[in-house]
């Protein structure tokens, strides 16, 4: 015998309706994030600043002491800014795969790197030589990842004004030119 919700429930349901019923508070670390939360029917907020400390900072205005972190493998730095509990969901997994092309990416004195997470700048580390690290042309989304390339040897590397699409490629159309 097949049993069947009652007509009044649905059939399925979703994020977003669960999220409304439950009256949860989404926050997104940016424009990105939230326009694609937007567009499954998920309202959010975003924190003054596109970082971290900036989604702290809207944690705990909201005074809330527990989060769900949709995050990938490695502890948020969110972990860092707040001591508010985090559960963590880990969503995404950082591939990191040595490949010819980068080989010859890197070989190229002219290129320009947009460098949006920290994980990212340690896999191009991991597989550059330290002379080609002195020589690259980074644009990063952070002053936390500029320090972590200048750790690393890198020279030039330049924070672009926002961690957004437009602010980076403008900043590695000004490094090109310059």
């Amino acid at each position: 015998m097949i049993r069947r919700p009652p007509r009044s429930t649905p059939l399925y349901s979703s994020a977003a309706s669960d999220v409304y019923k439950r009256q949860l508070l989404v926050m997104a670390i940016g424009l990105a994030t939230q326009r694609v939360l937007s567009e499954h029917g998920l309202i959010s907020k975003i924190p003054s600043g596109f970082n971290s400390a900036g989604l702290a900072e809207l944690i705990e205005q909201g005074k809330h002491k527990k989060c769900l972190i949709f995050c990938g493998e490695k502890q948020p730095q969110l972990s860092f800014h707040t001591p508010v509990i985090l559960d963590t969901f880990s969503c995404y997994k950082v591939v990191d795969e040595e490949s010819d092309e980068l080989s010859q990416i890197i070989e190229n004195r002219k290129a320009i790197f947009l460098i949006y997470n920290i994980q990212t700048l340690e896999v191009l580390v991991r597989h550059s030589q330290a002379a080609d690290l002195e020589k690259m042309n980074l644009i990063v989304a952070s002053p936390r990842i500029q320090e972590a390339a200048f750790n690393h040897g890198i020279k030039d590397c330049v924070v672009a004004e926002s961690p957004h699409d437009e602010e980076m490629t403008e900043a590695a159309i000004k490094l090109a030119r310059s």
